[in-house]
């Protein structure tokens, strides 16, 4: 044997001692040894499950928790802990003492650190996926050693860094998804080499740049997801050769194109989203519109922003070839005209979505009647008119109709057999008609509004349906703007539910309010305002709400506008309320209850004056009407005169809206005069207006006043007590507190239009 034949013995000797460790690596033992040592580097607690990782089981190695062995059972060739929620790294995993695996799993766990480089040791490895961990830094250019990979999924990490070219060298990968994993730079047009790729989700990244044209090469692709990637420039054509494609979603981007007419191309297409994008223009043939899509959209809301592209034009009318199609969604956007006819041909229709666009015209007639699984129906904020169609719940699974902000009209469409409504939204339009003949047994509704708004109300009429109690879910119920009548019914206090609002103002309701309502103990808004409600508001109604509800700071302003309506709340106490509960405040009740009467028979007074005096002259005022002004009765101020015109003016014709009580002996009227102090005008009648005065005086200082009106007499000069050295504290019943606030306005008021009543009779008559 010559030198150099011992050489190359020498070598091959050496090559193979070289191997061995390589054999040695990948038996059951060193399997597990690498197994039980990462496992020890996790941090606890850990799933029960993995305790049957110990080398005393080593027997038992391809029955251990995650782990596959191969159709030997010699060899580990899975991993699978696909959501375990185990917290850890990789770092201490050695990939090189398994190198038969061909998938791991680590989907959907608390794994972080860096991606190890000794992962590309794992040359037989065909799925990998760890996507939805915490893993941080670049992606391991040492990915593209594997070259058997068909699976690649990273999506939802915290990476950096560009997508390395040598996972273009992977000429089995069919699916690749880096959704969402911080990973930037520009698209490289190499992404076409990825021939047998059928689905490549790069969506919410910061790459920038156009999207490759060369993307139209990866001819079997059928999932396309660049949505939110700040792609710049055109959509590109070559899109249309993608005859596989069945979602493309471009969402969120910066094209600034026309939709390519090549888009048609793709027979396949069951989703399409271009929204959100700078400037897409609209289609430019029908040709886009195929027959086999179920799923247009062109708008939706990712992450915490709402993204709205600019999509302009009509709806095409071939849209009534998409039979196969489910969700329509083109909200936000600037389309116009009519919806077409044929969307009633689209008999697979769940969700149609076209609310905040400039449509305008009637909805088809027989919209709803073919598509019998019908869910949801958003028209909101468009300019519709013209009656709703009759069918919208042909199937009886519309579950959400949201029309409001439009200028529909006629009646509401019968509503009685969509039994699984959750939510409907109808107000601020121009409907009319019986409320009561809408709605049903509607167990799932949480949500109802058929308020008007500022510029058109609603014109509904007829009693509030009693039926409605029977929305045993309602949350909010907004009735309000509209010409309902009858009582609130009781059952509304049987929604136990309602936790937003209950509005009913503003309608022609009357009676009292419902003791029931106060079961409404999660209600935060009640508002009965502009009605013609009366009686007493519950008093139950201060506590149905925890410390900051609205029925403990509640102010008239959620019970004004209805005539007899009072009770305890600020700034709508009754007159004639007495509480027991401490001396001071039933005083304070006595006084007032004192204080309104006499005001009520000092109008009422007036009020007779006034009619005598116009009693007396309504022949003259017959024969001229010209001058009915100078005939009729007037009422000085202490800053001007008023006449009995002025009284029916300020009281609206005496309209009960302007009706605060009413008695025995007639009703009080609340006016808005531009006199602070009123008081009669000489008078000749018989009408004994000192009588009247005195009377008075009598029950505010609670005994008979003739030593105070003497007083007065003694100096004729003396007009009011603000004249003399009186005091008016002095004057008043000593048995009561000193009035403040309001109070004390009203017991001022009230005592000078009495002394103005008997300085009548301290006054001469004029000659």
């Amino acid at each position: 044997m010559t030198t150099f034949q011992k050489a190359h013995v020498l070598l091959f000797h050496i090559l193979v001692i070289s191997l061995l460790p390589l054999k040695i690596t990948s038996s059951p033992r060193t399997e597990a040894e690498a197994l039980v040592k990462w496992k020890n580097s996790l941090s606890p607690p850990l799933p029960p499950p993995l305790n049957s990782w110990s080398l005393a089981n080593l027997g038992n190695l391809c029955s251990w928790y995650a782990v596959v062995c191969d159709n030997t059972n010699s060899t580990v060739s899975e991993i699978n802990f696909s959501g375990a929620n185990l917290t850890g790294t990789l770092t201490g995993l050695d990939f090189a003492s398994l190198p038969n695996l061909t998938s791991l799993n680590f989907n959907g766990n608390n794994f972080g650190g860096s991606i190890p480089s000794s992962i590309g040791k794992l040359s037989k490895l065909t799925f990998l996926d760890l996507g939805h961990n915490l893993f941080e830094d670049t992606l391991p250019s040492e990915l593209g050693q594997l070259r058997e990979l068909q699976y690649l999924s990273f999506y939802f990490n915290n990476l950096n860094g560009t997508i390395p070219y040598q996972l273009t060298n992977l000429p089995k990968l069919e699916y690749l998804n880096l959704t969402n994993c911080g990973l930037e730079g520009k698209l490289s047009s190499n992404l076409s080499r990825l021939s047998h790729l059928k689905e490549l989700r790069i969506g919410n990244n910061m790459f920038t740049g156009p999207i490759p044209t060369e993307i139209g090469l990866i001819s079997g692709l059928r999932f396309l997801e660049l949505n939110n990637i700040s792609a710049h420039g055109e959509i590109p054509s070559s899109i249309g050769q993608l005859r596989e494609l069945r979602n493309l979603d471009l969402r969120a981007n910066f094209l600034n194109s026309t939709v390519p007419s090549e888009l048609g191309l793709c027979t396949n297409l069951t989703f399409l989203s271009l929204a959100g994008n700078d400037r897409v223009r609209p289609f430019r043939k029908p040709l886009l519109w195929s027959n086999s899509t179920n799923h247009l959209e062109s708008n939706k809301h990712f992450g915490h922003k709402s993204f709205f592209n600019k999509l302009s034009g009509t709806i095409p009318m071939d849209i009534g070839n998409l039979t196969s199609l489910q969700v329509f969604d083109v909200n936000n956007n600037n389309l116009d005209g009519e919806l077409p006819e044929t969307i009633a041909q689209l008999t697979a229709l769940t969700y149609f979505s076209v609310f905040t666009n400039n449509f305008s015209g009637s909805i088809p007639r027989d919209f709803g009647k073919n598509s019998p699984s019908l869910k949801r129906i958003y028209l909101s904020n468009n300019s519709f008119s013209g009656e709703m169609p009759s069918d919208l719940c042909s199937g009886f699974n519309l579950d959400v109709l949201a029309v409001n902000n439009n200028s529909f009209s006629g009646p509401l469409p019968s509503l009685r057999n969509c039994s699984s409504l959750v939510r409907v939204r109808l107000d601020e339009n121009q409907f009319t008609g019986n409320i009561t003949e809408a709605f049903g047994f509607h167990p799932n509704l949480n949500f109802i509004s058929l308020s008007g708004n500022e510029l058109v109300d609603n014109n509904f009429s007829g009693s509030i349906p009693r039926e409605l109690s029977n929305c045993n879910r309602l949350l909010s119920l907004n009735l309000s703007h509209n010409n309902l009548s009858g009582e609130i019914p009781y059952e509304l206090g049987n929604l136990f539910s309602l936790q937003y609002l209950l509005d009913l103002s503003s309608n022609s309701l009357s009676g009292a309010i419902p003791q029931n309502l106060q079961k409404l103990a999660s209600l935060e808004i009640l508002n009965v305002s502009h009605n013609h409600l009366s009686g007493t508001i519950p008093q139950s109604f201060s506590s149905l709400i925890p410390t900051g509800g609205v029925f403990q700071t509640a102010t008239a302003e959620a019970y004004i506008g209805n005539s007899g309506l009072c009770g305890k709340v600020k700034g709508l106490a009754c007159a004639n309320v007495f509480s027991p509960d401490n001396s001071g405040g039933a005083n304070k009740k006595v006084l007032l209850g004192v204080i309104i009467p006499v005001c009520g028979l000092l109008l009422l007074g007036v009020g007779i004056i006034l009619f005598r005096s116009q009693a007396k002259h309504l022949d003259e005022e017959s024969k001229n009407i010209e001058n009915d002004d100078q005939s009729i009765c007037m009422v000085w101020g202490r800053d001007g005169k008023f006449t009995f015109p002025d009284l029916v003016k300020a009281t609206n014709d005496f309209n009960d809206k302007c009706c605060i009580g009413k008695g025995g002996f007639g009703t009080v009227y609340r006016a808005e005069l531009p006199t602070e102090l009123a008081q009669t005008m000489r008078v000749t009648d018989k009408c004994d207006v000192y009588s009247f005065g005195v009377v008075v005086l009598e029950i505010m200082m609670g005994k008979h006043p003739g030593e105070f009106l003497a007083t007065l007499s003694s100096n004729k000069s003396l007009s009011s007590i603000e004249d003399s050295q009186v005091l008016l504290k002095d004057v008043l019943d000593q048995r009561l507190p000193p009035p403040i606030g309001q109070l004390a306005e009203a017991i001022v008021f009230t005592m000078s239009v009495a002394l103005a009543c008997t300085r009548l009779q301290l006054q001469s008559p004029d000659p």
